[in-house]
């Protein structure tokens, strides 16, 4: 039920989420939400160690 189009990052994500949630609380439908969540997630990590790794001041 996972989308086929999710980056490498996403799907690790994706992995980690569906094996913590019971399979009672999703359905079918909300594999498109779940999705953009894990995309989400990943840039976000991404983002961080980006920033993390540079002298940027915000």
């Amino acid at each position: 039920m996972r989308p086929t189009i999710m980056t490498s990052a996403a799907r690790k994500v994706w992995t980690r989420l569906i094996a913590a949630m019971p399979r009672e609380v999703y359905t079918a439908c909300d594999s498109a939400l779940l999705a953009a969540y894990c995309e989400a997630v990943a840039a976000h990590s991404s983002a961080t160690k980006i920033m993390l790794a540079s002298a940027l001041v915000v």
